[in-house]
């Protein structure tokens, strides 16, 4: 799918989510820890889907995470007037996470200077 969309668009930025943390969760529950040190070492990309899926591709781009005090942001990203993210947060009940995505959205904007 990226490659078909590389193939069409100037320029594509891929943010991370909480996807992005699942091989090293499921290897993890299921290697030694040495066996993560060796993978880590020899084959870091294992670990970094979204570097893996654009490596090779010049008009892709990992965003950057932003980092403030102890925390990290991966989303949301501004692209002009549009701005993408992830929404983390799942419920069952459809309307009762956006307040909090926007609540976050208005951290996220102090953070970068919007």
């Amino acid at each position: 799918m990226l490659a078909l969309l590389a193939s069409h668009f100037r320029k594509i930025k891929l943010i991370g989510g909480n996807h992005d943390s699942r091989p090293r969760k499921l290897l993890a529950e299921r290697l030694p820890p040495e066996v993560l040190d060796s993978i880590a070492l020899t084959g870091p990309i294992v670990f970094k889907p979204l570097q893996f899926l654009a490596a090779g591709r010049e008009n892709v781009e990992v965003v950057a995470p932003i980092k403030s005090d102890f925390a990290t942001f991966a989303f949301p990203v501004p692209a002009r007037d549009l701005v993408c993210a992830h929404a983390e947060k799942y419920s069952r009940c459809q309307q009762s996470q956006p307040p909090r995505f926007f609540t976050g959205l208005n951290h996220s904007r102090s953070l970068r200077g919007w």
